[in-house]
């Protein structure tokens, strides 16, 4: 909310800031509120709270709209599809229905918007050509320029690729809309920066971890222990996980530390959820640790 009103009366201003990554939005955290409501709508029965969970998934797309990231928003549409293919059917048909009948509802809120505001139409306008320029994968000049980055960055790599240059090493690259060389202390790719940093070593170590969570939560939610509240935060929390992996494709997420916050305390979520529903692996452990630490 906030956000929204310094856009409105500092439209310039809140867009750099935003491209910059200095202002207040906070990008995945938007996202982690759709995914939520989504799963929330997916299983609530109550009409109060079925509109609670519409009042916040609005908020969470608004928060993700005003991002202006191409890549942010392709994440959410293909992580809502995922959530809702991790209900069951009943759950997935009355998520679809509720989705799209909040989409309507939004369509029809923003037309008076539309036509009573010369600036959203322009923005809405140079944005949707933005968008559709991403299509052009060769001539994009933000994507070619990403290219170039990478390039310069991979050739680092292989300079030093078991460790890395660690946290504080940065990589000369040439911006082709600029027509200048600089220095660079993040990737638009999180991947490499992963490598960049930490080498071939930590990446898999890293990596490795991430893949594995991601197989205990889906393994989780084939348990038929969990309760309803359990199964909408697992629900949104994979969500959150697979955007995260999308989202680092072509955006310096990997190195945010609001973003990891949350990773690390859904990893938390799932190590905590593994041992209440399956409380015989962790008796197993126990036993297995105490007896290794007893030989």
């Amino acid at each position: 909310i906030w956000n929204f009103f310094r856009m409105r009366n500092h439209v310039l201003h809140a867009i750099y800031l935003y491209q910059m990554g200095r202002a207040n939005s906070d990008d995945m955290l938007s996202a982690l509120l759709i995914f939520a409501a989504t799963s929330v709508l997916m299983t609530v029965k109550s009409f109060w709270k079925s509109l609670t969970a519409l009042l916040l998934l609005m908020l969470g797309v608004m928060g993700v709209v005003i991002t202006f990231s191409r890549t942010l928003y392709i994440v959410v549409i293909v992580c809502i599809a995922l959530i809702v293919f991790l209900g069951n059917r009943k759950e997935s048909w009355q998520g679809m229905r509720r989705l799209i009948t909040a989409g309507l509802a939004g369509v029809a809120a923003l037309i008076p918007f539309y036509y009573s505001s010369r600036v959203l139409r322009l923005m809405l306008l140079s944005y949707g050509f933005r968008f559709l320029s991403t299509q052009h994968l060769g001539t994009d000049l933000s994507l070619v320029n990403r290219y170039v980055e990478w390039k310069y960055e991979w050739q680092d790599i292989l300079r030093s690729p078991i460790l890395g240059y660690g946290f504080g090493g940065q990589f000369r690259t040439f911006s082709i809309i600029r027509f200048a060389h600089s220095w660079m202390t993040f990737s638009h790719s999180s991947y490499l920066y992963i490598i960049f940093k930490t080498g071939f070593i930590g990446g898999a170590l890293f990596f490795g971890a991430y893949v594995s969570f991601l197989i205990k939560g889906f393994r989780l939610l084939r348990s038929d222990r969990l309760t309803q509240r359990t199964r909408i935060i697992l629900r949104a929390s994979m969500g959150y996980l697979i955007g995260m992996l999308i989202y680092a494709y072509a955006a310096p997420v990997l190195d945010s530390k609001t973003d990891l916050i949350w990773v690390g305390l859904i990893w938390g979520y799932l190590l905590v959820l593994g041992k209440h529903v399956n409380p015989q692996a962790g008796i197993a452990a126990s036993i297995s640790s105490s007896t290794r630490q007893i030989l």
